[in-house]
């Protein structure tokens, strides 16, 4: 049984390794207020990787034995094992619920026989403004804003005041917002633990045809009862492509910003 939910683990089969990792796991917890159950995390991953170290020292070290009994081990290297094993499938399928909603997505096209894309499925090409002008009159016109959506950069306005410097609405639900790129970390920390914001999409864009800088997207999801799109833009200058990272204050950026600095050096 430990070695098959091991071996799904490693192949990313959800819900057993959902997250990747057991530190995304934790970041999930920690955002959601769980200490309790991450301090038990924590303890068995000490206790798991204890017994891992015992056993492949036994394997690699000591004297092949000369017939290997199933209770060899003992149940205090086992136990951590199967109790960690649990609460992964239980933290992964019930605090953050990712699974959950991308299984209602897709099961609501199938089931309704309709074309219409859940927001979650959306790409990175759709969170690309249309140009480089500020609100222009034609998207003013063709897209009413969402409610929720305005209440959130209402109170980013007034936390950050100044720091948004142009603004442009995709679709009633989706604004893209270029911010000051000095407070970037700041903007996208209030909106992903002040407002419920997740970060499922992060890309940079060469828009030095277009303006004469380099651009980072971040593309929050705002969850709730009304949920809208967010995107934080920041022009990089084109010279250093220097920007300052997200990650220390988000962790869930970490994977994109690497992915960005790797593409553009």
């Amino acid at each position: 049984m430990l070695f098959g939910g091991g071996a799904l683990a490693l192949a990313g089969m959800p819900p057993f390794n959902i997250f990747l990792s057991e530190f995304m796991t934790i970041t999930a917890g920690l955002a959601r207020n769980h200490l309790l159950i991450i301090v038990l995390l924590l303890l068995l991953l000490t206790l798991v990787l204890a017994g891992l170290v015992r056993m492949a020292a036994r394997v690699l070290m000591a004297k092949p034995p000369q017939a290997v009994n199933r209770g060899d081990l003992g149940w205090l290297t086992t136990s951590p094992m199967v109790i960690l094993l649990v609460m992964m499938l239980a933290m992964g399928t019930h605090i953050p619920q990712p699974v959950i909603r991308i299984l209602a997505g897709a099961s609501t096209i199938v089931l309704s026989g309709t074309h219409d894309l859940p927001a979650q499925r959306s790409t990175w090409h759709d969170f690309l403004p249309s140009g480089t002008a500020s609100v222009s009159e034609k998207h003013s016109e063709r897209y009413s804003s969402s409610n929720r959506g305005e209440a959130i950069l209402a109170a980013l306005k007034t936390q950050f005041p100044g720091a948004v410097l142009d603004e442009e609405r995709q679709t009633p639900e989706q604004v893209t917002i270029t911010v000051k790129i000095n407070l970037l970390p700041d903007v996208v920390h209030y909106l992903y633990y002040q407002h419920d914001g997740w970060l499922p999409i992060l890309f940079g864009n060469d828009e030095r045809t277009l303006n004469g800088h380099y651009a980072v997207y971040y593309a929050l999801s705002m969850e709730g009862a009304e949920k809208c799109w967010i995107v934080v833009k920041a022009l990089v200058d084109a010279d250093s492509r220097e920007f300052p990272s997200v990650t220390p204050r988000v962790p869930a950026a970490v994977w994109g910003e690497r992915e960005i600095r790797d593409m553009y050096g």
